[in-house]
């Protein structure tokens, strides 16, 4: 994840993950890993997010994947695109199915032994 989109994150009280869903990651030694963009676009404002679930200790990486786009078309502007931004990680980890990524990182890092 990039810088800007890890401070868009920090700006608004870090990742929206659940007691549960930090359990998984913990329990099994995960990490999210997030794809994004919040952007300006012709004077559309538009933030977009896809979510994994990645071994803490390798680059072994989750096929299943949540992901959200949300646009506004208001006037234009960076804060509002952060936002747009936001608003589509809550959604992509909220459409993440949690325990399916992560049985299937569970077993790609047994093939990969």
């Amino acid at each position: 994840m990039s810088d800007r989109l890890r401070s868009i994150v920090a700006e608004n009280g870090g990742f929206p993950v659940s007691d549960e869903q930090c359990s998984i990651l913990q329990k099994n030694h995960l990490a999210i890993s997030v794809d994004g963009a919040a952007t300006v676009l012709g004077g559309v404002n538009i933030g977009w997010a896809a979510v994994h679930l990645q071994d803490s200790r390798s680059n072994i990486i989750s096929d299943k994947t949540g992901s959200a786009t949300n646009i506004n078309k208001d006037e234009g502007s960076q804060d509002t695109a952060n936002v747009q931004f936001y608003k589509s990680l809550v959604s992509a980890i909220n459409a993440l199915d949690w325990n399916a990524a992560s049985q299937e990182v569970t077993r790609y890092r047994s093939i990969a032994r």
